[in-house]
């Protein structure tokens, strides 16, 4: 499984999404490119009172550029959820709203 965790501040207000996945691997044995996919989900926080939860999906690929026991790893995924109400406290504020967010980064594999 994997997490993600997004903050953001606008004009003193914070803003907060969180994904929680059952995530699927698709990695050659003889390549280093892999493609992923995975289940689970989506939670969007603003200030105190605003809240949205989802189902969400994650669809994402990387290479690997291994040197011995280590990869690092480029990625590029893409975790979106389906569609909710936005709501306030228990009041709902906006209807069929849902979230994507859009992640580049680096990492480090013990392998």
């Amino acid at each position: 499984g994997e997490a993600t965790i997004w903050t953001h501040e606008v004009e003193d207000e914070r803003e907060n999404m969180g994904a929680a996945m059952a995530v699927l691997y698709l990695h050659p044995r003889s390549g280093a490119l892999y493609v992923k996919s995975g289940l689970g989900y989506v939670g969007y926080r603003a200030g105190e009172n605003i809240a949205m939860n989802a189902v969400g999906l994650q669809l994402g690929a990387g290479y690997d550029l291994r040197l011995g026991g280590l990869a690092i790893t480029n990625y590029l995924n893409l975790i979106g959820s389906s569609f909710g109400s936005l709501k306030n406290g228990t009041a709902t504020i906006a209807e069929d709203v849902s979230t994507t967010l859009l992640q580049f980064g680096v990492g480090l594999t013990l392998r």
